[in-house]
């Protein structure tokens, strides 16, 4: 919801403002001929008018919002817009109207004995052995072999489609994956949810360097990539290289790279490492789903002006990800502006309950809050205290971040856990 006010600021009010910073300013401010401090207030004021009025307008409109915030029956989100009326430079009577969004109000749902789903874990012999087998595979050695492909292989091919003679590569040249390919590797029967030409990568299985095959390919009717739906293709491949995965031993040297001493401390490590993995995402599961409910069992308008800010910080950042080049699709926009309605939602209904509830920082929070943020931006803390003396704004968003993030962890350490299989978490 939003709200304008109007003020008709009289030339005697603006005048007194005007004459009480120029006696402030004609306290520090050079002007050629006299002592600093000395030179009189009329002075003051023609060297400087274009000053004053800047500063006069801000002043103002800092006094009209400040006379808005002690209206009991309102709370402000945000100004939205500012216009004014008037010469603020030898002022005469001058209109100023401030429109703002005000805070939305709500009734705060049931947040205390939310009812989240965690599903328990054991990491079985079966679990470490797999760990212990991608650890190896992370320092895997490919050695050139004089033989046929086999599943498990890495190999240097060149390929290229085509539907009925046309070449993909012209039917979609913004998927070029399943066009044409020049000195690309594939690893050799890969899993089906590897991404690639499903024909190319079994279809180098059984060739040597310098072979030659044509293969075919017939898309899903349901494709992604619409034109290529349910059209058959034939690829030619052209092998340049095969390379055979070699595992490192579980040796001295193996053991001394993961910094254990022997085969059981080394089990040891990865079962750790396992558990928290499995903690870290139980607890993930719990802060989803007490969100979920927080949203789902609130509704009200949300100020527009809030995610409209929140918007453009999000589409910033999906922006600087992505490349500068890059241009959004309307499903992502879409899901964008999404994501910012749910995050001033929730950021709305926490600060309702961090009142209600009466949570507040300590102050060694505010200071590991610094610390985090620093750490986050990579930056060191001197320059991030240095950056908040010149913009106080930083320090209340930080606080104001921490402060939620305090809140929703009160309202986890209230759910109710209740038991489920994975099975059932996932269906």
């Amino acid at each position: 919801m939003r709200k304008t006010y109007c003020f008709a600021l009289h030339p005697e009010l603006l005048r007194e403002e005007e004459a009480d910073l120029i006696q402030k300013w004609g306290r520090s401010v050079r002007i050629p001929g006299f002592r600093p401090g000395k030179a009189p207030k009329e002075r003051v004021r023609q060297r400087y008018a274009r000053e004053l009025a800047v500063e006069l307008e801000r002043r103002m409109i800092s006094k009209a919002y400040e006379k808005i915030r002690t209206d009991e029956t309102i709370e402000v989100f945000s100004i939205v817009d500012v216009k004014s009326e008037g010469q603020w430079q030898s002022p005469a009577s001058v209109t100023l109207t401030l429109t703002v969004d005000l805070q939305p109000s709500f009734e705060l749902p049931e947040y205390q004995g939310i009812t989240v789903e965690v599903a328990p874990y054991e990491i079985k012999e079966t679990d470490i052995d797999r760990a212990i087998e991608q650890m190896r595979n992370g320092q895997a050695h490919y050695n050139v072999v004089n033989r046929a492909a086999q599943k498990g292989d890495y190999v240097k091919v060149s390929y290229e489609g085509k539907i009925d003679d046309q070449p993909i590569a012209e039917l979609v040249p913004e998927h070029p994956i399943y066009g044409r390919q020049n000195m690309t590797w594939e690893e050799a029967g890969a899993a089906a949810q590897t991404p690639g030409v499903r024909a190319v990568i079994d279809g180098v299985i059984g060739m040597k360097a310098g072979e030659h095959k044509t293969v075919s390919m017939t898309f899903p009717e349901t494709f992604f990539v619409e034109a290529l739906d349910g059209k058959t293709a034939a690829y030619t491949i052209e092998v340049t290289e095969v390379r055979e995965k070699v595992l490192p031993a579980i040796d001295d040297a193996f053991l001394k790279n993961w910094e254990v001493e022997d085969v059981s401390q080394l089990r040891s490590r990865v079962r750790e490492r396992l558990e928290q993995i499995e903690k870290d995402q139980q607890r993930i599961g719990k802060r989803t789903q007490v969100i979920r409910a927080l949203l789902e069992r609130t509704d009200f308008p949300l100020p527009e002006s809030g995610v409209e800010q929140e918007q453009q910080r999000l589409l910033r950042e999906r922006l600087e990800k992505k490349g500068a080049k890059e241009n959004l699709e309307g499903d992502e926009t879409e899901a964008i502006r999404h994501a910012a309605q749910r995050h001033v939602k929730l950021r709305l209904i926490l600060k309702k309950i961090a009142k209600a509830e009466a949570i507040e920082l300590e102050e060694k929070e505010t200071q590991q809050a610094l610390l985090n943020h620093a750490l986050g931006a990579r930056i060191p803390i001197k320059t991030l205290m240095a950056e908040l003396r010149k913009d106080r704004s930083l320090l209340i968003s930080i606080q104001q971040a921490a402060l939620l993030e305090k809140t929703l962890q009160f309202i986890i350490g209230k759910t109710a856990v209740k038991e489920v299989s994975k099975e059932s978490k996932k269906a």
